[in-house]
């Protein structure tokens, strides 16, 4: 029979082993675990770096927007600027010429002239020329 040193002696053996067994499996796992970690850490960084061209991308595409809306606005008040001057123009154009030519209408023609006919006895009234010559 073995002696009960030798008993310990094995059973102590076979926990180290057991042991180093342990270690050499949690070892691997963490040797895997890493592997697996820097993989999700190397897809997480590639993906943080899509995110970032993304959002600059969107940055630089709201600056453009941003720059052509405030041109556009720059337009309109141009345009509006024209606009009223046109509409000034146009009201001294009225005004001038409301000032120049009294409001006459046919009515403050002479009769005789309304009533006057051409020489050639068509019915028609006489031209600008035989009016002023007729008036003589």
């Amino acid at each position: 029979m073995a002696d009960m040193s030798d008993i310990q002696a094995k059973d102590k053996y076979l926990r180290r082993m057991a042991n180093m067994s342990d270690i050499q499996t949690k070892d691997k796992y963490l040797r895997l675990s890493n592997v697996a970690i820097l993989k999700v850490l190397k897809e997480l960084e590639k993906t943080v770096a899509n995110k970032e061209r993304e959002h600059e991308r969107h940055q630089r595409e709201h600056e453009r927007n941003k720059l052509a809306l405030e041109l556009e606005e720059r337009k309109l008040e141009y345009e509006e600027q024209q606009l009223e001057h046109d509409k000034q123009k146009l009201e001294q154009l009225r005004s001038s010429l409301t000032a120049s030519t009294p409001q006459q209408g046919i009515d403050s023609l002479p009769s005789s002239l309304l009533a006057q006919t051409d020489d050639q006895g068509t019915g028609q009234p006489p031209s600008n020329n035989e009016i002023s010559l007729s008036m003589e």
